[in-house]
């Protein structure tokens, strides 16, 4: 008890210390007990706007940050159909904060869901007008640009044929559940426009025409076949200007005194799809009585031309002879030009002369006064004989194997070349002799004149090595019959080398044989080639060769990759013939044992004039292949042989062996044209569209 009465002053003592420090924390100093200021909260509650999908509840949210202690509620969010919606924020404070904060007041703000517009969703959606021309096909306009997903659109006045103008109406729809996504997007128009055609007239003339005077009425009229709906109206003008038209003068339409007429041809068409088209003039000129100039060639039918009797006649409507034969040329005979009465003119032929030249071998001196031309009428012609001339030596006609020679004999023809030689064998040849036969390796001899002897040792030549005359400074040589093969390069850039007789027994030719022999211009490669190498005649200055067969072998057809002329001159494709053909080769000649002439085999050659393809009974080409001589705008003469039984142009124009050559190309056939129609079809001798070659038939002369 004693204890209790000590403790409880104590107790008071500390009650009112902290009741004194309570009061200084809660109301400053001297006991001030005004109340702490509260914070202020910052937030928005904006509107907001959202298009319509039929599937996303929308909602609003205040804008800024709530303090510790501080949360909203909303009344009215969570909205998903179209519409206007109030939506309401109430702030609320937590126990312990509420003399810390200063809550807004509730706030309201306004959702609004909306169609989408298509019109602004597709502002780049076009519906343009559209202008055609009529073809009897329907015409069908669309919208330009893409529609969103779920929109269509639908036509109404499309699918016009018939020229006019025409209204389209395209109108939207909406597929199910995408009507309340989007406004309505109002129809839209556009006008489709058919203009008429204009009529095919290609096929159609009125030409210009003179006409003798005979008394009778002349008209001008068309040529051509006219549509159905296109009518036509004939009228004249004469020489005062009076016009006549057909319609009104009946039987009596036409003039027929002599003089000059303008005709008008006016069209009318009666389809309404189809434009009438402009009129057409032309001039009908009524001349004084004509005369006759007949031109007469044996063998060939009379070409007649009329012209004004008293007048002159134009050198422009004198016909060029037909008549062909070696060693002639053919011209007409001279007439008086004045023609006042009609007359006839005869082809006159003319022997051709032609150059004779002659060379010596090495040491040898030719004899004075040889002559130094010839023509076909000369012949045969003697020639200076051995026994004359102090130097025994024998002629060789330059490219043949006629050796001695005494006369020029009957047949020859063209400028020719006589080497006089020593003899007959040539020492200096380099030999390798095996058990098949004897192989010429070489030379070293002086002479430019070469002659190979059948027999060495008692054993045939039958090879040229490769190499083997090589750049040697030789300028003919003659091959025995017994000779094969010819290796690869064996007379290369041999560049004086300007003759050459082939073997008629020859097999085989090696790569570039002759390559770089510069001098070489005429050449017959022998039938009983069986194969040759790339490049055989490449570097040469050829203007005429003859060959067994074209590309590379007898047997270079179908799959083959070298039935193609250039191959002799190192092409390795048939379009690049023109690349290594030389520009100085203008004929080729076809022997009667080619069988075969592929597809692009003479295609590009721009150079080549003459293309002869020989035939006897059975043997002679058979087949030419499409394109064959395509794009050969030199090209002036083809004669076919009478073996070909196929060329396969039927199919395209394009297709034609000829396609790409000169209007001017003459194409010869062994047959009549209704045998080469039925046969080969109706582009055989197409050089371009519409556009065809002279094609000439001699069923006699196969």
């Amino acid at each position: 008890m004693k204890k209790l009465r000590i403790l409880l002053p104590l107790l008071l003592l500390t009650l009112c210390v902290v009741l004194l420090t309570a009061c200084n924390l809660t109301g400053g100093d001297g006991g001030d007990t005004t109340p702490t200021e509260k914070t202020k909260i910052e937030v928005t509650f904006p509107d907001a706007t959202y298009n319509y999908d039929g599937k996303t509840y929308r909602s609003l949210a205040i804008v800024g940050e709530l303090p510790e202690g501080v949360t909203v509620t909303y009344t009215g969010n969570n909205v998903m159909e179209y519409g206007t919606y109030t939506v309401y924020a109430v702030f609320h404070v937590a126990e312990g904060y509420e003399d810390r904060y200063e809550l807004p007041e509730p706030m309201k703000a306004t959702l609004t869901i909306k169609y989408v517009d298509l019109r602004e969703t597709i502002r780049n959606i076009a519906f343009p007008n559209q202008t055609y021309y009529y073809n009897g096909e329907e015409k069908f306009m669309e919208i330009d640009g893409i529609l969103p997903e779920g929109v269509h659109a639908s036509y109404e006045g499309n699918n016009n044929i018939d020229a006019g103008e025409y209204t389209v109406t395209v109108s939207f729809t909406y597929d199910e559940g995408y009507e309340k996504i989007y406004k309505e997007l109002p129809a839209m128009t556009a006008t489709m426009t058919i203009l008429p055609a204009s009529y095919d007239l290609s096929g159609i003339t009125f030409e210009d025409t003179t006409e003798e005077f005979d008394g009778l009425r002349k008209i001008l009229r068309l040529k051509g076949q006219l549509p159905d709906t296109l009518d036509v109206f004939y009228s004249y003008t004469d020489e005062y200007d009076t016009v006549h038209t057909e319609e009104d003068e009946g039987e009596n339409f036409g003039p027929s005194a002599i003089g000059t007429y303008i005709f008008t041809l006016t069209f009318e068409s009666t389809d309404s799809n189809y434009s009438t088209p402009v009129s057409r003039t032309a001039t009908l000129t009524i001349v004084p009585e004509a005369v006759q100039v007949t031109f007469v060639e044996q063998g060939f039918e009379d070409v007649i031309v009329r012209i004004q009797k008293g007048s002159t006649f134009p050198d422009s409507r004198l016909p060029s002879p037909r008549s062909e034969r070696i060693g002639y040329t053919f011209a007409w005979e001279d007439f008086d030009k004045n023609i006042t009465e009609d007359i006839t003119v005869r082809v006159v032929a003319t022997p051709i002369r032609y150059n004779l030249t002659f060379r010596a071998d090495t040491g040898l001196t030719l004899p004075d006064n040889l002559p130094t031309s010839y023509t076909v009428e000369d012949l045969p012609l003697h020639l200076p004989t051995v026994e004359s001339i102090s130097t025994p030596y024998a002629w060789q006609i330059q490219g043949s194997e006629l050796l001695p020679l005494t006369t020029l004999p009957v047949g020859t023809y063209g400028d020719i070349v006589l080497i006089a030689v020593t003899s007959t064998e040539t020492s200096g040849l380099i030999y390798e002799i095996t058990d098949a036969g004897v192989i010429v390796k070489g030379y070293d001899g002086a002479s430019a004149y070469i002659f190979l002897p059948e027999t060495y040792g008692g054993k045939p030549l039958i090879s040229i090595a490769s190499d083997a005359f090589r750049g040697l400074p030789i300028k003919y040589i003659r091959l025995p019959k017994t000779i094969r093969n010819i290796g690869n390069n064996a007379f290369r850039d041999c560049t004086e080398l300007d003759a050459i007789d082939l073997p008629s027994e020859l097999s085989n030719l090696g790569n570039g044989a002759f390559r770089g022999c510069t001098a070489l211009t005429e050449l017959v490669l022998p039938d009983s080639l069986k194969s040759v190498g790339l490049g055989v005649l490449e570097g040469t200055k050829l203007t005429s060769v003859k060959i067994p067969f074209v590309g590379s072998s007898s047997t270079a057809y179908g799959g083959s990759a070298k039935g193609y002329f250039g191959y002799l001159f190192g092409a390795l494709s048939a379009g690049q013939n023109n690349l290594y053909v030389p520009d100085t080769l203008k004929t080729v000649t076809i022997s009667k044992y080619c069988t075969r002439i592929e597809a692009g085999a003479f295609m590009g050659l721009t150079s080549l004039e003459r293309v002869v393809m020989e035939s006897d009974g059975s043997l002679g080409v058979r087949t030419i292949g499409n394109e064959a001589f395509r794009d050969c705008t030199a090209l002036k003469e083809v004669e076919i042989a009478a073996t070909v039984v196929d060329i396969p142009a039927n199919a395209e124009v394009s297709n034609s062996p000829f396609f790409g050559c000169s209007e001017e190309l003459v194409v010869k056939f062994h047959c009549t044209e209704t045998t080469a129609q039925a046969v080969f079809g109706k582009y055989f001798v197409t050089v371009a569209e519409g556009k065809t070659a002279n094609a000439v038939f001699l069923p006699d002369q196969q």
